[in-house]
This record gives C-alpha cells, sequence and structure tokens, in this order.
C-alpha cells in the first residue's frame, strides 16, 4: 500500500509529512513507549494496533493525525492510499540498485557461449535511459573471479615447478623442455573438448588444467634425465637420445595408460556407493566431476603421444647446438694455438701441428 500526501491539504491542517509517517509507522510497526523490569531484566513497550486493525485499509484510512490546535485530522483528508506493486527485496551492486533477471539453459543447449554474446549484442543494440545498465549479475561475476583464479594458480604452479626443475637439472634448457611438456597437455584438453562437442567448465576444467601439470611433467622428466644420465656415462648424444625415448617408452605408457583407465569411471559418471553397496551411474556429483576426469584424459593422452616425439626433438636440437658450439670453440682455439706456433717459429724448425690443444 503506497500512502501518497497530498502536500496542500497537509499544510491547510498544518501537518507536516514527517507526522504523518510517524504516524502511520507508529499504528503498524509500533514505537516505544518505554520499558517494563521484571525478574531484574528489562523489556521493552511498544504500542501499536491490535491485529486485525494492522491489516485493515478502513483501518488505515480512519488513521488520524494531530493538526494544529490539536485537532484529529483523519488520514483520508491528507493523502490518498493505493495499491502498487513492490519488489520483495531490494538488491544493490556496488551501491546501486538493480534488479535481477534469472534464466537457465535448456538441457540439450551446448552452445551456451554464442547465446551470451548473442544476448550481449542485443544489450548493446538497446536504448537504455541514462542512469541504467545491463550487466551481469552474481553469476557472471563469480564466474569472472573463478576464471583469473584459476589462471593466477596456473601461473604459480607453472613457478614452483620450474623453480625445482632448475634446482634438479641445474640448466635452464632442460626445465624449458619439460615446460612445452605442460603446453602440449593444455592443447590436448582443448582440441579435445573442440573435437567431442563437449562444454569446458571453466572451474572443474581448470581445476583439471592445474592438476594436469603436474602429471604432464613427469614423462617428459623421465626422457631427459635419462638422457642426461646416459651421456654422462660417455654414450654420444646422439645414441644416447634414441636409447632414452627406447628403454623409456614402456613406462612412459603405462604411466599414462594407467592415469586415464583410472579417470574413465569417473568421467562416464560411475561411482560406488558405500552405505548401500551398490554402482551408481549418472548422479548429481557425477555430473558436476565429469569436466576434471575429461580435462585429463584428454590432456594426458595427447601430451603422453606428443611427448614421446617432441621431447627427444627438441633434445636432439638441444645437444647438436651445444656439440657445434664445442667443436667451434675447440677448432678457434686449434687456429689460435697454431697461429701462436707459428709466430715463435718462424723458420718452421719446429712442429705447430703436434701441439695438443684440450
Amino acid at each position: 500500500l503506497a500512502v501518497t500526501v497530498d502536500r496542500k491539504k497537509a499544510a491547510w491542517f498544518g501537518v507536516s509529512t514527517v507526522q504523518i509517517a510517524s504516524a502511520v509507522r507508529n499504528a503498524f510497526e509500533g514505537s516505544m513507549a518505554g520499558t517494563f523490569r521484571y525478574g531484574g531484566k528489562e523489556y521493552d513497550i511498544h504500542v501499536r494496533y491490535a491485529k486485525e486493525y494492522r491489516n485493515s485499509v478502513l483501518s488505515l484510512n480512519s488513521l488520524t493525525v494531530e493538526g494544529k490546535d490539536g485537532t484529529a485530522v483523519p488520514l483520508s483528508s491528507l493523502a490518498a492510499v493505493s495499491y502498487q506493486s513492490s519488489a520483495g527485496v531490494i538488491k544493490r551492486q556496488d551501491l546501486t540498485r538493480g534488479v535481477e533477471v534469472w534464466a537457465d539453459f535448456k538441457g540439450e543447449v551446448n552452445n551456451k557461449s554464442d547465446i551470451l554474446a548473442d544476448i550481449d549484442r542485443k544489450i548493446k543494440a538497446m536504448d537504455i535511459p541514462a542512469g541504467y545498465r545491463v550487466g551481469k549479475g552474481e553469476g557472471g561475476q563469480v564466474q569472472d573471479e573463478s576464471t583469473r583464479f584459476l589462471i593466477q594458480a596456473f601461473i604459480v604452479a607453472l613457478f614452483l615447478i620450474m623453480i625445482v626443475l632448475i634446482a634438479q637439472f641445474g640448466s635452464f634448457s632442460d626445465p624449458a623442455i619439460i615446460i612445452f611438456g605442460v603446453f602440449l597437455s593444455m592443447g590436448g584438453v582443448f582440441w579435445g573438448y573442440a573435437l567431442t562437442g563437449q562444454t569446458f567448465v571453466v572451474i572443474m576444467s581448470g581445476i583439471g588444467c592445474i592438476a594436469l601439470a603436474g602429471v604432464a611433467v613427469n614423462n617428459c622428466i623421465v626422457l631427459v634425465d635419462y638422457t642426461n644420465k646416459l651421456i654422462k656415462d660417455g654414450i654420444p648424444w646422439q645414441k644416447a637420445v634414441i636409447e632414452s625415448g627406447k628403454v623409456r617408452l614402456r613406462p612412459v605408457l603405462l604411466t599414462a595408460v594407467t592415469t586415464v583407465l583410472g579417470m574413465i569411471p569417473m568421467a562416464m559418471g560411475v561411482s560406488f556407493d558405500i552405505h548401500s553397496f551398490s554402482v551408481q551411474v549418472g548422479s548429481e556429483q557425477s555430473e558436476f566431476w565429469k569436466a576434471f576426469a575429461w580435462a585429463m584424459i584428454y590432456g594426458l593422452s595427447f601430451a603422453t603421444v606428443m611427448t614421446l616425439v617432441v621431447v627427444p626433438t627438441f633434445l636432439h636440437l638441444k645437444h647438436r647446438f651445444i656439440h657445434r658450439n664445442q667443436n667451434k670453440i675447440l677448432e678457434d682455439l686449434r687456429l689460435k694455438v697454431d697461429d701462436d706456433a707459428a709466430a715463435m717459429d718462424p723458420a718452421g724448425v719446429g712442429k705447430p701441428g703436434a701441439v695438443r690443444t684440450e
């Protein structure tokens, strides 16, 4: 019920809008008249209309307000009472009052991003009055905050992995090759979702990508570390790279296959209820974890295959570059020694070529 005060009539009777508002509030909400002490405790005393009068429009119209000279003026002579629609809850966003419009996608809808983009385009095309704006609600904010958090967490995870690898290998080239395997796994996740037409769930798929960063580096570490070990044992680097791929092929494949097989029940929504000792398929919680499992499966499968090809290739390029630089340095040093020897023995009596270089 809206009480609209007629200011001219109120001024005629000598009544202010504050008096009218106070009279309505005191009659229906109550006002504190004092306190009552009983048993060592104080209780507030509120005075208001009885319940049968608080729910009556007639009682509201017959409410009297004290005017000038102490006369009682009925509210119907000072204001108009009318029915109006009102929001049950007033919501504010960034200290601005707002109205929330909520909707959900149908179960068979997969192109949710296209629909959201179409909604944004239509909102931008609307002629919105000044002082009004249309934006994302709490759901959109939560998604944006989750995306930022997961990106930051992924960067921190890569940073920590890089620190450990640098401390372990004592160089930057080997950790860089291993970290590249993480990006191969990320590519596998996106390719898997794109080819199967599944929806990339920001939170759970993002958590799967972060967990995948710690799993995908294992295969790369195995190949790089074993190659370095063979080279230290005196095996030529060309043979060491090939031998490392042969020897470590089986453990790399077994590690990936066992992990993928362990994720399949979660991806298929199969769970076991320990209370009833029964197998459940498609439970509510399984739908929540499917995105995590599929991210691990796609990323690890793609990264394993690519690791067996890309990592040995990078190791070959690295050691070939190092070998060429070493040969160039030795050749420059040999030429310098020969020139120095020739300068010391201009008659050519000595044998510059016999000078040993290390």
